[in-house]
């Protein structure tokens, strides 16, 4: 199975947690009219049967645990960090001159696209805004025959996010996948 169909099945799998929560609001809009389909449906199963299967429960059960896998997965809320779709081809290799080469493990012979802080010696901890500036301390790579991609940049420094909490130096990165038009999710490697 290539990655575009794990992909694929991964959205699937996204689609059918959200529409279990989407019904289970829709159940709770009719519960205001007196109706309930999930106890409906568990008291005929039950009936049929003979005894109480609290399907209904079970239901709830695997519904919440649908809601904190969508809730865990970080693109829910910060969908720009996830798998994006673009030509690899369009990202031209960039060499950067820096002083420390941090090494990532990815696909063979794929292109890496990576990013940095720049180095800052007038704030002590910047904030995310300025600790990026204009992303020059950033590159382009190819991982060699075994996966392995060197990115070389600039020590950069931590920085201040909005919350306050200030996070360690450390380098983004993308796979730029050319046979199939995909750019990997955002990863971090610290350093």
């Amino acid at each position: 199975m290539n990655i575009v169909e794990i992909k694929y099945w991964k959205v699937k799998a996204r689609m059918v947690l959200l529409v279990l929560i989407l019904f289970v609001v829709f159940n709770s809009m009719l519960g205001s009219f007196g109706y309930n389909l999930v106890d409906m449906f568990s008291n005929k199963i039950s009936s049929i049967v003979g005894k109480d299967l609290h399907l209904n429960k079970i239901f709830f059960l695997i519904v919440f645990f649908a809601g904190v896998v969508i809730a865990l997965n970080r693109t829910t809320w910060l969908p720009f960090l996830g798998w994006t779709a673009l030509p690899g081809s369009l990202v031209p290799l960039k060499e950067n001159k820096g002083d420390i080469t941090v090494t990532v493990n990815t696909k063979p012979n794929t292109r890496v696209a990576y990013w940095s802080a720049i180095a800052q010696k007038d704030t002590p901890v910047p904030t995310v805004l300025s600790a990026y500036k204009d992303f020059s301390n950033s590159g382009v790579v190819t991982s060699d025959n075994n996966g392995i991609a060197l990115l070389t940049l600039q020590s950069g420094t931590d920085y201040v996010v909005p919350s306050g909490r200030t996070i360690k130096r450390h380098v983004h990165y993308r796979t730029l996948d050319h046979e199939y038009g995909m750019i990997g999710p955002v990863m971090t490697a610290y350093y």
